[in-house]
């Protein structure tokens, strides 16, 4: 059955006449009939339109089999998501994008599409003009105020909230982040508390020391923002010296929870860690700290690259049995690779002439790679 002959049996069903169907969409009758006629075919704009006149879905109007249509958008996704957790954004993009051409009503390929064009625009060894740049942050924020305001799916639409934060705030749109504020719950109402106080046993074991160790890499996210920290005049808020104490406290804090040295998924925060701590060292003038920072790195890295198991589990008391789990990530390069590009900024030259300095880039060269 085409879309015209079902928009005239649903026309006909609740007793419409043509007319009546051409008022309530602001066209000609004459349109209404070339489309029972099949001589032409509403515009896909109309379509949302015409299934709340008919309390039908769009997909029924275009004669889509639902279940063969959700197979195929999984499939599409999956696709996608192992390029895109691979570190490689850019080459989920022209999938998604030709999946939301044959879909675009799926709210789910948008929201992908948008997280793709949100990774994309993070690695400038992808996207170097700012052109690009910013047609990918508009289309970001299209695609998910479209999603706030279509889905009833509301854990798609807090993600698409989060994704419009991040992509406002990069555009300087802090008014449209306090309005996005509104209405979203603060950090001690959350879905996660309300489930753990709805499970008991080990379900509610598990759940909460999940949500502890959820939090836990909240703060040191949070702490590696807040020593970049700065002035209404733009000047840091601190020191070089007071920022190295601010990020000693990462490795700190997972000590504290991991206190047999198995970090496992964390062991590339605290390869990342090592790296950053070693670059303020560094522009401090600390030749010791520096080299001690990135050969502790050095070994994080090559340790994540070449050992890492996602099936292995934590032995530290808190986390004991726990999965280490699969890993997203936001570069192309393994973290061997991404650690010898920054050994490259030029903070580094006062020690590069060093032994030690050396043995580190040998360490991690055999290792570097594309994901």
């Amino acid at each position: 059955m085409t879309i015209g002959t079902k928009i005239k049996k649903l026309r006909r069903e609740r007793d419409m006449t043509q007319e009546d169907l051409a008022e309530a969409l602001g066209i000609s009758a004459a349109s209404v009939s070339q489309w029972e006629c099949d001589k032409t075919a509403p515009d896909i704009s109309q379509l949302p339109v015409l299934s709340n006149i008919f309390d039908v879905t769009t997909d029924f109007l275009l004669g889509v089999d639902v279940t063969n249509k959700e197979k195929e958008i999984d499939t599409i996704l999956e696709t996608a998501y192992k390029h895109h957790s691979a570190g490689h954004a850019e080459r989920a993009v022209p999938i998604l994008e030709d999946a939301l051409k044959k879909y675009p009503t799926s709210h789910k390929i948008m929201y992908r599409l948008s997280s793709a064009y949100s990774a994309c625009v993070r690695q400038l060894e992808i996207v170097d003009d700012e052109d690009t740049r910013t047609h990918y942050r508009n289309e970001v924020i299209r695609l998910c105020e479209k999603i706030r305001a279509e889905s009833t799916d509301d854990q798609l639409r807090l993600h698409c909230s989060q994704l419009l934060c991040y992509t406002y705030e990069a555009l300087g749109m802090t008014d449209k982040i306090r309005e996005l504020a509104k209405g979203q719950a603060d950090l001690w109402i959350c879905s996660e508390d309300y489930m753990i106080c709805a499970s008991k046993g080990v379900e509610r074991f598990l759940r909460r020391r999940n949500f502890v160790m959820s939090m836990v890499d909240f703060i040191r996210q949070q702490l590696e923002r807040i020593q970049y920290g700065r002035n209404d005049d733009g000047s840091m808020m601190f020191s070089v010296e007071e920022r190295i104490e601010i990020m000693k406290k990462i490795p700190a804090m997972f000590k504290l929870f991991i206190d047999d040295g198995n970090y496992g998924f964390y062991e590339e925060r605290m390869a990342l860690n090592g790296i950053e701590l070693s670059e303020l060292y560094a522009a401090a003038g600390d030749c010791g700290n520096t080299l001690s920072c990135l050969e502790s790195a050095a070994v994080w890295a090559v340790h994540t690259d070449t050992e890492y198991d996602p099936d292995g589990t934590y032995t530290a008391l808190l986390l004991r049995g726990k999965r280490f789990g699969g890993v997203s990530f936001n570069s192309h390069k393994n973290l061997c690779a991404q650690i010898l590009d920054e050994l490259n900024e030029s903070v580094f030259d006062f020690v590069r002439e060093n032994p030690r300095f050396t043995a580190v880039i040998e360490q991690l060269k055999p290792h570097a790679a594309e994901r």
